[in-house]
């Protein structure tokens, strides 16, 4: 070996050895594709200890093809027209069929944070002619062990590296897209991104030795999606986006700030509700290729699009960036101060309780991103607010009533009142639940009077199904259309980090609830009662004496509380209270603190609505509490702020609210009342546990208006 090659070599950490020293690790040999357990291993972030530049040896090497990330296939050219704005001529840009064989290999990676593939040079042959590579006989059980595996487990991850499942079979990588029989349509929509970005002058194509030294331009990063109606499922558009990718930007060199504020459900349903109470007029409007119609925030550059060839090679040419394009760490913040300064130059005023929501006379209008939700009393506000965003420069569409929001189905009913529903990811859960028609449904989310907690001693999940997939899924549900999950959902995900056979059942009860309730959601249906607020604890109730020596989460108590706004749900949640209370007293005081955090806001937010002159009526909030025997302390320490032996420990952050709270004599207008309530009205208690079946179906009567 010649002396003065580098000693040190790039390798990918696989995890420690299984069969040696808790020190040894295994290394994936980027070169040859074989893995080896390592003694002397430095794990270097920087890799300062490897020659520049360091990823060389992998992007050329031959591990990916082994390990599956890598496929080759073969492209006929066809052509679109590519501007080169800076010069005012026009060259020719080819884009590659990948159903054919290809004229030069692609290679196709995904590394530890799921990025995009991109495209890199053609593999080497590295052994010597007529000489076949054979795996040492050392790792032979290895190899057998994953030539058998369809699919790793966390535990069985030793000799490769393996491609995670996504949940979502709809969102797909550019290698899977084209895989995929609906091909011709990804691709039909990558033509058709590549042609609104050109014909909107969004970048200039630049030869690479003329960018500023130092400069390197970013990966183009192509993320595919099928898009699907809430209500039946079906698919009606494929989304091609181009994406810089934004892993490689370098923060205060190509960024700063990345914030970017979104409206929050609790908003939107408080809006609703309030347009069905007025009968206010509603339109939904998207903006067409909106993050774009924002001006760059600092010059970067971008590698040409995979799949797309600039005139004389893309390793001569580059884009320069014009327009604030998708995938960028800035994009969502650059485009939110782009649309709120278009915003208020047509005259609408920024809310001072919530930073997406505008007003103008007496419009509403609701940001997300770039879908907007525009209110008004009459309908002609609504179209001419429409037309003014369109006059201030912006490229927007009216999709129409609101009919469908952020995956969620907005259905009209004749009564006019609205129900918030999602049975298409409910039908995803049961599909990947495996269930079908004949699955025998349950009648409450979780078995009554149980909890669940690790269950170390318990089988590990089995299932087909991923259990963090479906949990998400779940959580989403949950938090967006149905509350009366909240509580068998929070408790299966607790565990999503280590599942058991034990949460493998409760999430199946959970899918076999919602197996029987696949068209219901929340629906809103408006009353006489303005803010409410049902507050409730359950003190400790995951106490296991036999699994508390090696879970201490067993000693927190489970807070439940629920918003709503003439009788329909705003918000709620279930969750366990973040550090150890000592009685039921404090329990039930930490949840009506955190209740009260939430309301807050929105009865400020209903206030700067009076004060407009949009709603008429006088908001009084009433918060209810749960009291059991000695559960009339936490009521008395909300109204008489006094330090007693057994409180005085309370942190100053419960506290906040009291200012609100209305003393006897004084004017409540504005304030908050606190009353006690029975258990048998206590609407938050389906919240805290897994309350009998009279019970539940009475609460959940109640909350989703079933």
């Amino acid at each position: 070996m010649n002396k003065w090659l580098p000693r040190a070599r790039v390798g990918i950490y696989l995890g420690m050895s299984p069969h040696h020293a808790r020190t040894v690790a295994l290394v994936l040999n980027v070169e040859t594709a074989l893995v080896s357990p390592q003694f002397h291993v430095k794990f270097d972030d920087s890799f300062s200890t490897v020659s520049y530049p360091r990823n060389q040896s992998i992007n050329v090497s031959a591990w990916k093809l082994k390990a599956g990330f890598k496929t080759t296939q073969q492209t006929s050219p066809t052509t679109v027209m590519f501007k080169d704005n800076s010069q005012q001529n026009t060259a020719s840009l080819s884009t590659t069929s990948y159903l054919e064989q290809p004229t030069e290999t692609l290679e196709t990676t995904m590394d530890e944070t799921n990025e995009t593939p991109e495209t890199t040079a053609t593999i080497p042959n590295t052994t010597r002619p007529q000489r076949s590579r054979r795996t040492p006989n050392r790792f032979s059980d290895y190899v057998m062990e994953h030539e058998e595996m369809d699919e790793p487990t966390h535990n069985e991850i030793t000799a490769m590296a393996f491609a995670a499942r996504k949940g979502d079979p709809d969102t797909l990588y550019l290698h899977e897209a084209m895989r995929a029989p609906d091909a011709d349509k990804f691709r039909q929509a990558m033509q058709k991104e590549i042609e609104a970005h050109e014909n909107k002058g969004h970048w200039t194509l630049v030869k690479r030795n003329e960018l500023p030294q130092g400069i390197a331009p970013l990966p183009a990063v192509w993320a595919m999606k099928r898009k699907r109606r809430a209500a039946t499922g079906k698919i009606y558009k494929y989304k091609a986006r181009l994406n810089v990718g934004g892993h490689k930007q370098v923060k205060h060199v190509n960024y700063w700030q990345t914030y970017s504020p979104v409206i929050g459900w609790p908003i939107v349903r408080l809006f609703l509700t309030l347009s069905i109470i007025h009968g206010w007029s509603a339109k939904q409007y998207d903006f067409e290729l909106a993050y774009p119609q924002a001006d760059i925030e600092t010059t970067m550059y971008m590698d040409i699009p995979r799949g797309f060839t600039a005139p004389g090679g893309n390793n001569n040419y580059c884009l320069k960036l014009i327009k604030n394009l998708f995938g960028q760490k800035q994009a969502g913040r650059v485009w939110n101060q782009h649309l709120h300064k278009g915003l208020t130059e047509i005259g609408f005023i920024q809310s001072k309780y919530e930073e997406c929501l505008y007003f103008r006379n007496k419009t509403v209008l609701l940001v997300y991103v770039d879908d907007l939700i525009v209110m008004s009393h009459k309908e002609s506000e609504v179209n001419k607010a429409f037309r003014d965003i369109q006059t201030a420069g912006f490229d927007i569409n009216c999709v129409g009533t609101l009919n469908e929001y952020l995956g969620i189905e907005v259905q009209q009913q004749r009564n006019g009142n609205i129900h918030l529903k999602q049975p298409t990811i409910i039908k995803q859960i049961l599909h990947s639940l495996g269930f079908n028609e004949r699955t025998k449904a349950k009648p409450n989310p979780a078995k009554i009077a149980t909890t669940l907690n690790k269950a170390t001693n318990a089988p590990p999940h089995d299932a087909t199904w991923d259990y963090r997939s479906i949990i998400g899924k779940l959580n989403y549900l949950e938090q967006s259309s149905r509350p009366d999950i909240a509580f068998a959902a929070h408790q299966a995900a607790r565990f999503q980090s280590d599942p058991r056979q034990t949460h493998t059942k409760a999430v199946q009860w959970l899918g076999r609830y919602l197996h029987g309730t696949q068209d219901k959601g929340i629906i809103l249906s408006p009353n006489n009662e303005l803010f409410q607020v049902y507050a409730d604890a359950d003190f400790a109730g995951t106490w296991d004496p036999e699994t508390a020596p090696d879970d201490s989460d067993t000693a927190r108590s489970r807070m439940g509380y629920l918003v709503t706004f003439a009788g329909c749900p705003l918000t709620w949640t279930s969750k366990l209270i973040s550090e150890i209370v000592l009685s039921t007293t404090e329990a039930e005081y930490v949840s009506l603190s955190e209740s009260l955090r939430t309301v807050i806001p929105l009865l400020n937010i209903y206030k700067e609505c009076q004060q407009r002159k949009i709603v008429s009526k006088q908001p009084q909030t009433k918060v209810y509490c749960k009291v059991f025997e000695d559960n009339s302390g936490a009521l008395e320490m909300a109204k008489n702020p006094k330090f007693r032996p057994r409180t005085k420990h309370l942190n100053i952050k419960y506290h906040h609210f009291r200012s609100w709270i209305a003393q006897e004599g004084e004017d409540t207008s504005g304030k908050i009342q606190i009353h006690a309530i029975q258990s048998s009205n206590q609407q938050a208690d389906m919240l805290t546990k897994a309350v009998d079946q009279a019970r539940f179906v009475k609460f959940r009567g109640l909350v989703c208006g079933w």
